[in-house]
């Protein structure tokens, strides 16, 4: 087994894989050591990484050693977020049924915010930034 105080965890070269405004479609796996620099072609599931103290010598009363010798180079827990990602399922189906449930002037807004050319009931006017004060009329 490798002692986890030399291992060393390599930087990506480049870590941004999806673009800012998107619904992220590819993830770094992450493997014990860290991310292994495989992508893989779907949205990470949602998970928390809970610090744990590792056992000290002579506590071994109720400890899961099962847990502690899968932690030993970060002391971390992975827990899974099902509810996140029950509801980033669940807004993906709002979304693909146009906002139900909403009034026509909050579709509209949403429409708007998620066009991802910016063309959806954007005037030129109001993409224009506003006059400076001194061109106001008076």
């Amino acid at each position: 087994m490798t002692d986890p105080e030399t291992v060393s965890v390599e930087p990506l070269a480049n870590p941004i894989i999806n673009p800012p405004y998107a619904v992220p479609t590819r993830h770094f796996e992450i493997g014990p050591t860290g991310p292994t620099g495989a992508i893989i072609e779907s949205r990470r599931p949602s998970e928390s990484y809970v610090p744990v103290a590792p056992v000290r010598k002579g506590r071994k009363r109720g400890a899961d050693q099962s847990v502690q010798g899968a932690l030993t180079l970060t002391h971390e827990q992975v827990v899974r977020n099902t509810l996140i990602d029950e509801l980033r399922s669940e807004m993906a189906l709002w979304r693909n049924r146009r906002y139900d449930g909403v009034t026509p002037t909050s579709r509209k807004l949403l429409e708007h915010w998620a066009d991802p050319d910016g063309t959806t009931g954007c005037s030129s006017r109001s993409a224009r930034p506003p006059r400076p004060r001194s061109s106001w009329p008076k």
